[in-house]
Order: C-alpha cells, then sequence, then structure tokens
C-alpha cells in the first residue's frame, strides 16, 4: 500500500516535471518568434522568409519527432522483448520515451500549426 502511494506520487511528480518543461519549452518558441519578428524589422519580406523558415524548420521537427514515435512503437511491438526480466524492464523506458517522444510531437505539433498560420497571416497582408 505504501508502495503503491509512494509510486503514485513519483508518477504525479513527473507529469508536474513534463508539464513545466512543457511550459518551459513554450514560452522559449514564443520568445523566440517574437526575436525573429523583431529583428525581421518593418520590411514585410524579410517577415515573410523568417516566417517560412521557421514553418520549415517546425515540419522538419515534426517528421524527425514522428520517425522517433515510429521506431520506439516497433521497438515495443517486437514480443521478444518481453521475455526476460530485462527485456521487460527495457520495454518500461521504452514505453517512458515513447510518452516523453510523443508529448514532444503534440509540442511541435502546436509549433507547426502556429507557424503555418503566421505565414498565412503574413501573404494575406
Amino acid at each position: 500500500r505504501a508502495e503503491r502511494s509512494e509510486q503514485e506520487a513519483q508518477q504525479a511528480r513527473a507529469a508536474d516535471r513534463r508539464e513545466a518543461e512543457r511550459n518551459v519549452r513554450q514560452r522559449e518558441r514564443e520568445r523566440e518568434q517574437r526575436t525573429r519578428e523583431q529583428g525581421a524589422g518593418g520590411d514585410p519580406k524579410k517577415q515573410l522568409r523568417a516566417a517560412e523558415k521557421a514553418l520549415a524548420d517546425a515540419e522538419l521537427r515534426v517528421a524527425t519527432l514522428e520517425e522517433n514515435v515510429a521506431g520506439l512503437t516497433a521497438q515495443l511491438d517486437d514480443a521478444s522483448l518481453y521475455d526476460t526480466p530485462a527485456g521487460i524492464r527495457k520495454a518500461a523506458a521504452l514505453g517512458k520515451a515513447l510518452d516523453d517522444a510523443r508529448e514532444a510531437l503534440e509540442d511541435a505539433m502546436h509549433e507547426w500549426g502556429a507557424a503555418e498560420e503566421y505565414v498565412s497571416m503574413l501573404k494575406a497582408r
């Protein structure tokens, strides 16, 4: 019972830590976006080029993370992984890595969507 409570507390702390890290990454992306916008000055063409580069970078990040998620999923789908105690421990670590990769992918997809909207807005000017 005490062990279960400790595990639940650890999981809650880990979830809080992941949420805090996600918030920090979001603030960093927003700060970088403002810096890019200010660095482009008032020239609409420079702003558009900077925004298109940010969009391309976001697309590349999404593609890379999708490959990472697919690779981790493929490793976890291997039934022989679960045959030994060491394999089970490895599966647990891979499961955590998969959760982290999925969270990073979700963040990257959000960033990609925001970059797409910004490029669309600049093109509409």
